[in-house]
């Protein structure tokens, strides 16, 4: 129970009553009308997207040739065989073709390599450079400026040693 020493503070608490039990009214009768609505977290809202996309790819370089080599006595240098490459031709969402860029290799091993220009698409490789007798793979991709690269061109260069009579060797080259 609720004491009180002087009767203005009395007074005060029973004006205070009508008025807390209309707000409390007005209150119930508003969630009664309105009710508490269904809430819906942020999380929850969808959002939608869409993109357009292309692909590009780098032209290979077009058909790849070679000539050149021949006998040689051993002791004396290899003839060079030339590998020569058409221009890339030109596909769909294509990237243009910057340079071109070959590699002689034995396995994994690289004997050779070189960059060439769009315009000048061949690659003299000289006995001298091959250690060995032996088949080597050759491969050129052409480049776009972004780094990209086509799929390769290949051929195989050979170099053999015989004992024909004389010390003879051949150098030659094959495309598929």
């Amino acid at each position: 129970m609720i004491t009180y020493a002087d009767a203005p503070a009395r007074r005060r608490h029973r004006r205070l009553r009508p008025l807390l039990a209309v707000s409390m009214g007005v209150v119930l009768m508003l969630v009664t009308l309105f009710g508490i609505g269904a809430t819906r977290a942020a999380w929850q809202d969808r959002e939608y997207t869409s993109a357009t996309l292309a692909t590009a790819v780098v032209p290979p370089p077009g058909v790849l040739s070679c000539s050149g080599g021949g006998t040689f006595v051993l002791g004396n240098n290899p003839p060079t065989v030339t590998f020569a490459w058409a221009a890339a031709g030109t596909l769909p969402n294509a990237l243009p073709v910057t340079d071109y860029h070959w590699t002689l290799t034995s396995g994994a091993t690289v004997i050779s390599s070189g960059t060439t220009t769009t315009t000048a698409r061949t690659a003299a490789i000289t006995g001298t450079v091959v250690p060995a007798a032996g088949y080597y793979d050759f491969k050129v991709v052409a480049r776009s400026a972004s780094g990209w690269v086509s799929t390769p061109a290949t051929g195989t260069y050979r170099k053999t040693d015989a004992i024909l009579g004389i010390l003879l060797g051949t150098s030659s080259c094959t495309v598929p």
